[in-house]
């Protein structure tokens, strides 16, 4: 099992009510119950790797998007346009309009 797998675990055994009767204790494991403290532990684990995948997938998509502008410097993405959505048009005679 995996860190993440094993603080989900701990988080849903803790969550969990408590059963009545007899319980089971495996010797090779060292805290058998967790407790609020790894209630807790386990909550901030899970937020640091929330944070630090999303902060993965905003990096990549900023040198995506960093690659992109490089690679193609005249396309729409890059607030340039391929042709003007207004035109003016001028002619000699401007002063007689007036």
């Amino acid at each position: 099992m995996t860190a993440l797998h094993t603080e989900l675990l701990n988080v849903l055994l803790w969550l969990q009510a408590q059963p009545q009767g007899i319980t089971f204790v495996d010797l090779n494991k060292f805290d058998p119950q967790p407790t609020f403290f790894t209630f807790i532990l386990g909550t901030f684990r899970l937020i640091g790797i929330g944070l630090l995948t999303v902060a993965v997938i905003g990096g990549i998509i900023g040198l995506l998007r960093i690659w992109v502008r490089r690679r193609f410097p005249e396309n729409r993405l890059n607030g340039i346009d391929v042709e003007p959505l207004t035109f003016l048009h001028l002619n000699e005679n401007s002063e007689a309009d007036l």
